[in-house]
């Protein structure tokens, strides 16, 4: 079996029992030099000295991947997720309850799930619901600590900084603190979080738990702060927090921040409290959050701070879908079985036998795709991704690979270049743009080169710069894969993610550029593309919302307004459910434009301010003026 280690946490569960490299040689059976050279992260270990160093531990494989990987039964795989889903949403929704300890239940009486890392999985969602439910704190923290014990028996509260924690036991001991707080013990729970939050803060910028971890672990100390009336500490906690949440969680947790700094500052700033108390009404409003809008509610009624509210409704009282499909789970052991029935599994979707070729163009060599269908043999983590776009998968979900140092430094600095696009930060990409522009994958065409021309592309458009040589660039784009370009054949494609980012730019700058019926049927050919060929759901999720918030917009103003509703639904249901406060507002911006131009004045308002406030929150102040301009000039409301 293959596995990322995201954290490069060998040597630290080795310096966690408090070994030597000598001394673990001894009994591991892997060579010192190897040892230094896994430490020093000079290169992976291979599956065998892996295997050994697992073993001489002590600790499961999984130990260092995902907690759910190595679970091969769909059926389960669905059900854990739901459950993690229902126990986030239950806070909101209390009558989930009720299904969440109906799956605990269904998880507790499948084999395997009565030892090991399965069984800190559902202790875990025992106390997080015993937790929700209000139950003794002594029976939960209980709990808590007999399943941090099954991966971590040296466990102590006290002495937590510069430990090494996995996924798991990070989860456990954030809820942990979380109930010394419920319970009063604010300086159990306080010192607890300032340890995870040092023990974060040392973690890679690309780590899972600190992807995690970061904002949830900052939200707490920021509460923590504000009950024992250290205000300063809190506050620092917020704006800390928001910007993370900003960048790293799509702005999941943005208004949970806003809310706890307007209670912080009431004290001595009740206007800039009110000024808070909005934007996180409007937010917890707009993400279905009705319990959180109540609460902000009542506390602005409680401090007499009367705001106006452009009469923002919570629009939908249901519970969004929770459910979350991801095909079939093919077993991760056999690297080579995995891909073969990724491809026969496509054939017989598209009707047609699709040879290796098809495939692997624009990604890699037929010998290379051949070599690991047949031999199961290693490759790069970015000809993966291709791969695995290209048969419309979520790649984490079904097996983890090694992947070198190297490798590993350039994923993150692109996951950067990324994640700064994506906030607008474009004068922070140019020099990370150019470092990327040297590496000879990224010079190569294919996959590699395309993604550099497209971010030359996005670059140059920073400035919504929709004209011929933009077209050109992102033709360019297309053509480094070395794949014909045909936009009423475009729903026969399979498409990687770079392909799709470059495809739904030329269907926007046609849109823009007076060609918009033309532009709109490339939109759509593109969206019946990933409908047809992206089986899981998490795929999904980083490709559609963008794709029909743009969709939308541009049938919208071309008077198709029944169709531009449906899929800014669409897109909403699932921002919504995955935390995605920022293509939220947007997909609010789409649905408020066509109420109002289907005559349902009161609704599109409400829906607008909705938007605008949570745009504020998320620092998308382009959109936020565009919102505030178009409602000022065509109904005479001023948002502020």
């Amino acid at each position: 079996m293959f596995g990322i280690i995201r954290e490069d946490s060998l040597g630290l569960m080795r310096k966690r029992k408090g070994w030597t490299q000598a001394y673990f040689s001894k009994f591991s059976s892997i060579d010192n030099f190897n040892l230094f050279r896994y430490d020093k992260k000079l290169r992976s270990p291979r599956e065998k000295d892996f295997n050994n160093y697992m073993n001489s531990l002590g600790l499961p494989i999984d130990t260092c991947f995902y907690s759910y990987l190595n679970v091969q039964n769909t059926f389960v795989f669905e059900i854990r997720n739901q459950l993690l889903f229902e126990l986030e949403w239950a806070r909101h929704y209390p009558h989930l309850l009720i299904s969440t300890e109906t799956l605990i239940t269904k998880l507790k009486g499948m084999d395997g799930f009565d030892n090991g890392i399965n069984l800190q999985f559902i202790l875990y969602c025992t106390a997080k619901l015993h937790e929700l439910q209000g139950r003794q704190t002594n029976e939960i923290v209980d709990m808590i600590k007999d399943a941090i014990s099954i991966t971590y028996p040296e466990f102590k509260p006290d002495n937590l900084r510069g430990d090494m924690l996995f996924l798991p036991e990070s989860e456990l001991i954030l809820l942990l603190a979380l109930v010394y707080h419920r319970s009063g013990d604010l300086q159990k729970g306080v010192s607890l979080l300032e340890q995870m939050l040092a023990g974060l803060i040392a973690l890679p910028q690309d780590s899972r738990s600190k992807e995690r971890l970061f904002a949830p672990v900052l939200l707490g100390l920021a509460q923590m702060y504000l009950d024992a009336g250290e205000y300063d500490k809190a506050i620092k906690m917020c704006d800390e927090g928001r910007i993370v949440s900003n960048r790293r969680n799509r702005g999941k947790y943005t208004p949970d921040f806003t809310f706890i700094k307007a209670k912080t500052v009431y004290s001595y700033d009740k206007k800039e409290c009110a000024n808070l108390l909005l934007p996180a009404y409007a937010s917890y409003s707009l993400m279905r959050k009705q319990g959180m809008a109540i609460e902000v509610k009542e506390f602005a009624s409680q401090k007499g701070i009367s705001f106006e509210t452009y009469d923002i409704e919570n629009l939908a009282t249901d519970v969004p879908d929770l459910s979350i499909k991801y095909g079939t789970t093919i077993p991760c052991t056999d690297m080579g079985g995995l891909f073969y029935g990724f491809r026969k599994e496509a054939s017989l979707c598209d009707g047609v036998n699709i040879s290796l070729r098809a495939v692997c163009e624009g990604i890699c060599d037929k010998s290379t795709l051949n070599d690991l269908e047949n031999k199961s043999k290693p490759t790069s983590i970015f000809i993966y991704e291709g791969l695995f776009d290209r048969y419309g998968r979520c790649g984490e979900k079904y097996f983890t690979v090694f992947y070198s140092f190297k490798d590993g430094q350039i994923h993150k600095l692109r996951n950067n270049v990324n994640a700064l696009i994506a906030q607008g930060c474009y004068a922070k990409v140019k020099p990370l743009h150019s470092e990327l522009s040297k590496i000879p994958f990224f010079m190569q065409k294919g996959i590699g080169l395309q993604y550099i021309k497209y971010l030359d592309a996005q670059i140059y458009c920073r400035e919504k710069k929709y004209d011929t040589k933009h077209m050109e660039m992102l033709k360019d784009a297309w053509y480094a894969t070395g794949r014909k370009y045909d936009e009423d054949h475009v729903s026969t494609l399979r498409l990687t993610y770079s392909e799709i980012s470059t495809l739904n730019q030329i269907g926007i700058n046609l849109c823009e550029t007076g060609q918009r019926r033309r532009g709109v049927r490339l939109l759509e050919n593109l969206h019946t593309s990933i409908n047809r060929h992206y089986v899981d759901e998490m795929a999904l999720v980083r490709t559609m919302p963008t794709l029909k918030y743009n969709l939308s917009k541009h049938i919208g103003l071309m008077g198709a307004l029944d169709d531009a509703l449906q899929l800014s639904i669409e897109g909403s249901e699932m921002c919504i459910k995955h935390g995605n406060l920022n293509m939220s507002a947007s997909f609010a911006i789409n649905r408020a434009y066509v109420e109002l131009e289907s005559g349902d004045k009161k609704k599109g308002v409400s829906i607008f301010a909705q938007a605008f406030h949570a745009l504020g929150l998320v620092d998308n102040t382009l959109d936020q003026d565009i919102v505030r301009l178009h409602v000022k000039k065509r109904h005479s409301i001023d948002f502020r």
